[in-house]
Protein backbone atom coordinates (compact mmCIF):
# COMPACT_ATOMS: atom_id res chain seq x y z
CA UNK A 1 0.00 0.00 0.00
CA UNK A 2 1.75 3.24 -1.16
CA UNK A 3 2.82 5.85 2.02
CA UNK A 4 0.78 8.80 1.59
CA UNK A 5 1.86 12.36 2.12
CA UNK A 6 2.24 13.85 6.16
CA UNK A 7 -0.99 15.07 7.26
CA UNK A 8 -1.68 18.66 8.25
CA UNK A 9 -3.39 19.40 11.71
CA UNK A 10 -4.37 22.30 14.12
CA UNK A 11 -3.46 23.94 16.99
CA UNK A 12 -6.26 22.95 19.52
CA UNK A 13 -5.06 25.89 22.16
CA UNK A 14 -6.02 29.13 19.12
CA UNK A 15 -7.32 26.57 16.58
CA UNK A 16 -4.07 27.40 13.44
CA UNK A 17 -3.49 25.37 10.49
CA UNK A 18 -0.29 23.50 11.43
CA UNK A 19 2.02 21.48 9.67
CA UNK A 20 3.75 18.35 11.39
CA UNK A 21 7.09 19.65 11.24
CA UNK A 22 6.92 22.97 12.21
CA UNK A 23 4.22 22.38 14.86
CA UNK A 24 6.34 22.50 17.69
CA UNK A 25 7.45 26.06 17.60
CA UNK A 26 3.89 27.33 17.28
CA UNK A 27 3.15 25.56 19.87
CA UNK A 28 5.86 26.42 22.23
CA UNK A 29 4.96 30.55 21.44
CA UNK A 30 0.86 29.56 22.03
CA UNK A 31 0.99 27.72 25.27
CA UNK A 32 3.34 30.32 26.57
CA UNK A 33 0.77 32.87 26.55
CA UNK A 34 -1.37 31.19 29.24
CA UNK A 35 0.92 32.96 31.97
CA UNK A 36 1.98 31.03 35.12
CA UNK A 37 4.23 29.39 36.83
CA UNK A 38 3.59 25.34 35.62
CA UNK A 39 6.42 23.92 33.65
CA UNK A 40 5.27 21.43 30.33
CA UNK A 41 7.11 19.49 28.56
CA UNK A 42 5.56 19.57 24.69
CA UNK A 43 6.09 15.83 23.96
CA UNK A 44 5.19 14.67 20.16
CA UNK A 45 3.72 11.07 19.22
CA UNK A 46 3.60 9.60 15.63
CA UNK A 47 3.32 6.39 14.13
CA UNK A 48 1.73 4.41 10.59
CA UNK A 49 -1.61 2.79 10.26
CA UNK A 50 -2.94 0.52 7.66
CA UNK A 51 -4.27 3.58 6.08
CA UNK A 52 -0.30 4.58 4.90
CA UNK A 53 -0.63 7.66 6.77
CA UNK A 54 1.50 8.85 9.02
CA UNK A 55 -0.93 10.08 12.13
CA UNK A 56 0.72 12.28 14.61
CA UNK A 57 -0.61 14.43 17.95
CA UNK A 58 1.17 16.96 20.34
CA UNK A 59 0.83 17.03 24.30
CA UNK A 60 1.54 19.35 27.13
CA UNK A 61 3.01 17.15 29.46
CA UNK A 62 3.12 18.31 33.28
CA UNK A 63 7.30 18.19 33.90
CA UNK A 64 6.11 15.99 37.27
CA UNK A 65 4.10 13.49 35.29
CA UNK A 66 5.39 9.88 35.16
CA UNK A 67 5.85 7.65 31.89
CA UNK A 68 3.08 6.08 33.35
CA UNK A 69 0.71 9.43 33.20
CA UNK A 70 1.99 9.43 29.75
CA UNK A 71 1.02 5.77 28.77
CA UNK A 72 -2.52 6.47 30.37
CA UNK A 73 -2.90 9.57 27.66
CA UNK A 74 -2.10 7.39 25.09
CA UNK A 75 -4.28 4.74 25.87
CA UNK A 76 -6.70 7.09 26.12
CA UNK A 77 -6.23 9.49 23.30
CA UNK A 78 -4.80 6.47 20.53
CA UNK A 79 -4.60 3.27 21.19
CA UNK A 80 -6.47 1.52 24.01
CA UNK A 81 -9.34 -1.57 23.02
CA UNK A 82 -8.69 -4.72 24.95
CA UNK A 83 -6.38 -3.80 27.92
CA UNK A 84 -3.22 -5.08 26.61
CA UNK A 85 0.26 -4.34 27.47
CA UNK A 86 2.28 -1.37 26.76
CA UNK A 87 6.45 -0.66 26.96
CA UNK A 88 8.48 2.46 26.65
CA UNK A 89 11.82 1.44 25.27
CA UNK A 90 15.12 3.20 24.72
CA UNK A 91 17.08 1.01 22.31
CA UNK A 92 16.20 -2.39 23.42
CA UNK A 93 16.23 -1.36 27.35
CA UNK A 94 12.69 -0.91 28.85
CA UNK A 95 12.49 1.95 30.77
CA UNK A 96 10.50 1.95 33.82
CA UNK A 97 6.70 3.68 33.94
CA UNK A 98 7.23 5.28 37.38
CA UNK A 99 10.20 7.66 35.43
CA UNK A 100 8.98 11.64 35.21
CA UNK A 101 9.30 13.40 32.22
CA UNK A 102 10.79 15.58 33.40
CA UNK A 103 13.97 13.39 33.41
CA UNK A 104 14.39 13.57 29.76
CA UNK A 105 16.24 16.53 27.80
CA UNK A 106 14.59 18.50 24.71
CA UNK A 107 15.30 15.93 21.71
CA UNK A 108 15.61 12.74 23.58
CA UNK A 109 13.34 9.85 22.13
CA UNK A 110 11.79 7.04 22.93
CA UNK A 111 9.97 4.04 21.54
CA UNK A 112 6.28 2.97 22.89
CA UNK A 113 4.85 -0.30 22.01
CA UNK A 114 0.95 -0.93 22.66
CA UNK A 115 -0.13 -4.82 22.53
CA UNK A 116 3.03 -7.20 21.75
CA UNK A 117 0.49 -8.94 19.68
CA UNK A 118 -0.93 -6.78 17.08
CA UNK A 119 1.26 -4.04 18.31
CA UNK A 120 0.77 -0.45 17.57
CA UNK A 121 4.51 1.29 17.68
CA UNK A 122 4.87 4.97 18.38
CA UNK A 123 7.75 7.74 18.18
CA UNK A 124 7.84 9.72 21.34
CA UNK A 125 10.15 12.98 21.10
CA UNK A 126 9.95 14.75 24.41
CA UNK A 127 10.20 18.89 23.06
CA UNK A 128 11.16 22.31 24.80
CA UNK A 129 10.16 22.72 28.47
CA UNK A 130 7.35 25.69 28.30
CA UNK A 131 6.64 27.67 31.70
CA UNK A 132 2.70 28.32 31.44
CA UNK A 133 -0.43 28.76 33.47
CA UNK A 134 -3.01 26.15 34.24
CA UNK A 135 -4.58 24.27 31.02
CA UNK A 136 -8.71 23.66 31.16
CA UNK A 137 -9.86 20.57 31.61
CA UNK A 138 -9.32 17.37 34.75
CA UNK A 139 -6.02 15.50 32.83
CA UNK A 140 -2.83 15.55 33.60
CA UNK A 141 -1.65 15.60 30.34
CA UNK A 142 -2.91 17.85 27.59
CA UNK A 143 -3.83 17.05 23.90
CA UNK A 144 -2.76 20.61 22.64
CA UNK A 145 -2.43 19.76 18.54
CA UNK A 146 -2.97 16.56 16.35
CA UNK A 147 -3.61 15.58 12.92
CA UNK A 148 -7.06 16.57 10.83
CA UNK A 149 -8.36 13.11 10.04
CA UNK A 150 -7.03 11.71 6.34
CA UNK A 151 -9.22 11.47 3.59
CA UNK A 152 -9.87 7.44 3.48
CA UNK A 153 -11.95 6.93 -0.32
CA UNK A 154 -14.10 3.03 -0.40
CA UNK A 155 -12.25 0.84 -2.21
CA UNK A 156 -15.59 -0.11 -3.78
CA UNK A 157 -17.39 3.51 -5.08
CA UNK A 158 -15.06 6.21 -3.78
CA UNK A 159 -17.17 7.27 -1.39
CA UNK A 160 -15.86 8.30 2.20
CA UNK A 161 -14.79 5.04 3.79
CA UNK A 162 -16.98 4.82 7.36
CA UNK A 163 -15.64 1.29 8.09
CA UNK A 164 -12.59 -0.83 7.60
CA UNK A 165 -12.06 -4.55 7.11
CA UNK A 166 -9.01 -6.01 8.69
CA UNK A 167 -9.09 -8.89 7.01
CA UNK A 168 -9.17 -7.03 3.36
CA UNK A 169 -7.56 -4.17 4.23
CA UNK A 170 -3.99 -5.60 2.96
CA UNK A 171 -5.82 -6.30 -0.30
CA UNK A 172 -6.97 -2.74 -1.12
CA UNK A 173 -10.46 -4.06 -0.47
CA UNK A 174 -10.81 -2.88 3.27
CA UNK A 175 -11.74 0.59 2.96
CA UNK A 176 -15.95 0.60 2.87
CA UNK A 177 -18.55 3.57 3.23
CA UNK A 178 -21.91 2.72 4.99
CA UNK A 179 -23.71 1.50 1.31
CA UNK A 180 -20.57 -0.86 0.80
CA UNK A 181 -20.64 -2.43 3.95
CA UNK A 182 -23.80 -4.11 4.10
CA UNK A 183 -22.56 -6.10 1.10
CA UNK A 184 -19.37 -6.67 2.01
CA UNK A 185 -18.51 -10.47 1.62
CA UNK A 186 -17.19 -11.13 5.51
CA UNK A 187 -19.15 -11.05 8.44
CA UNK A 188 -20.29 -7.64 9.84
CA UNK A 189 -18.94 -8.36 13.25
CA UNK A 190 -15.33 -8.30 11.29
CA UNK A 191 -16.04 -4.18 10.36
CA UNK A 192 -14.34 -1.75 12.72
CA UNK A 193 -14.97 2.18 12.75
CA UNK A 194 -12.90 4.04 10.93
CA UNK A 195 -11.09 6.50 13.49
CA UNK A 196 -8.14 9.08 13.44
CA UNK A 197 -5.57 7.07 15.11
CA UNK A 198 -2.43 4.44 14.12
CA UNK A 199 -4.38 1.80 15.70
CA UNK A 200 -7.61 2.72 13.10
CA UNK A 201 -8.14 -1.26 11.93
CA UNK A 202 -6.35 -3.21 14.40
CA UNK A 203 -7.59 -5.81 17.04
CA UNK A 204 -10.70 -4.14 18.35
CA UNK A 205 -10.44 -0.51 18.16
CA UNK A 206 -13.03 1.94 17.59
CA UNK A 207 -11.92 5.12 19.12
Amino acid sequence: MPRKPSLPGSCLLCRADLKRTSAAKHLAACLAKAKGKTEYLIVKAEGSGISGATYWLYAAVPAECTLKDLDNFLRRTWVECCGHMSAFRSGRMEIPKSTRTGAFDEGEKLAYEYDFGDTTELAITFGEAVTAGKLPGREKIKLIARNVPPELACDGCGKPAAYICPVCAWDGEGWLCAECAESHECDEGMLLSVTNSPRCGVCGYEG
